[in-house]
């Protein structure tokens, strides 16, 4: 395009032509071989009602976002019990969500409503790195969590992650992430449209030498970043479920005991599937509508505002998942934040239904011998009884180990 092919209408913030010319989702300027440059969705047309909306809805996303994610990493930085492999792994999480709320997600709705940036040149390379590297960091810190699940109640005798093994995979994930990425940040610039609007046009977009370099590059990364991975983790949880599903045969702990631990470890494995399944319905939609960008299909601005509230959505859903899904993390929560009586109320619901299960061990006058007050642990942690019903025996040091880390 050049300015003698195209007349900037005088009224670009309201007219058709200006959102036309946004929302057909390339740039190609033959005079100067700038070459493909992906025009991003803006919507500085929408009613003062429509961007009031979607103002207030960002602002509760990002306070709700900092204020569920910041307690849950207190949880874990502050009690040493709850410095488990698996916490360590859902604290990772809470940072990705965190950095996204405060360096991702406000640029990226602010972007979406005017064709000037504001902001500082230096944060549009951050506002586009940033939520890359973070939808990196949460899918493959999922996939981490899925195997170490699957290892442990599939293969019990397997020796489990240790916090040593469990830093060096987070400094995997973290050093993948940022590296992948890098494309991102280079290729992305603020780009001054003023020229062929008559008004000024100043947006911040990816801007690449060719355009099929951009589609291979997206692919790849819609692949590796979200497919695979989710189809890792589905795969990792229908085997943990239907082990969990089998009949848990008496072993060295007891009937009792054994009923316990297997509706602790369902119930872990309940909230570990419902963080998939919220993170799989948030950032689906926005990953679809790239994918769909990217082969030239016209998707409209209005919808990928939409899809990118509801990615957004994920970083307050998951410290909710967390507080009434696990029995220490609402423990912990409750302890910070003791006026919240409905996570007392939860704890007492639980408490109940886990000391059901002691009512077999009874006497012949119906008083129970021992009433056994639950550990909480839901740690998805192979039993004594599944070592030997898998054909082989515990070993003493197996055990040991694997006992080390049974604490949420």
């Amino acid at each position: 395009m050049s300015a003698a092919k195209y007349s900037p209408p005088l009224d670009y913030e309201t007219s058709s032509e200006a959102s036309s010319f946004f929302e057909a989702g390339s740039f190609n300027d033959s005079d100067n071989e700038t070459g493909y440059a992906p025009m991003n969705c803006h919507l500085p047309e929408a009613p003062i009602a429509v961007k009031g909306v979607i103002g207030l809805l960002t602002i509760i996303i990002i306070i709700l976002g900092i204020f569920g994610n910041v307690l849950v990493c207190l949880v874990v930085i502050r009690r040493p019990k709850m410095r488990t492999v698996i916490n360590i792994f859902i604290c990772n999480l809470a940072i990705s969500d965190l950095i996204y709320a405060v360096l991702g997600f406000p640029m990226n709705i602010t972007a979406y409503l005017s064709f000037v940036w504001v902001l500082p040149s230096f944060l549009c390379k951050v506002s586009a790195y940033v939520p890359a590297v973070m939808s990196f960091v949460s899918t493959l810190t999922l996939s981490a969590i899925a195997v170490d699940r699957f290892c442990l109640v599939v293969y019990p005798l397997l020796k489990p992650i240790n916090k040593t093994r469990c830093y060096i995979a987070l400094a995997i994930i973290w050093l993948m992430s940022t590296s992948l990425t890098l494309p991102i940040p280079i290729f992305t610039d603020i780009e001054d449209y003023s020229f062929y609007f008559g008004q000024k046009v100043v947006i911040c977009q990816e801007t690449w030498p060719k355009g099929h370099d951009r589609k291979r590059y997206s692919i790849a990364m819609f692949l590796i970043q979200f497919f695979y991975p989710l189809l890792l983790v589905s795969i990792a949880h229908t085997c943990i479920s239907v082990k969990l599903s089998r009949n848990v045969r008496p072993g060295m702990r007891g009937r009792d005991s054994e009923v316990r631990e297997n509706h602790r470890r369902q119930r872990m494995n309940r909230m570990l599937s419902a963080v998939v399944i919220v993170f799989v319905m948030c950032w689906s939609p926005f990953n679809i509508f790239l994918l769909l960008h990217e082969f030239g299909v016209a998707v409209p601005c209005i919808w990928m505002m939409i899809s990118q509230l509801i990615a957004g959505s994920s970083i307050i859903v998951n410290p909710i998942l967390y507080a009434w899904l696990n029995d220490n993390f609402r423990k912990e929560f409750h302890r910070l934040l003791p006026f919240l009586t409905c996570l007392e109320d939860a704890m007492s619901v639980v408490s109940n239904k886990s000391t059901t299960g002691a009512v077999s061990g009874s006497n012949i006058n119906g008083n129970i011998k021992r009433k056994e007050r639950p550990t909480g642990a839901t740690y998805l942690q192979p039993t004594a009884a599944e070592s030997t019903v898998s054909g082989a025996t515990p070993i003493l040091n197996t055990r040991k180990l694997a006992v080390e880390d049974t604490t949420m």
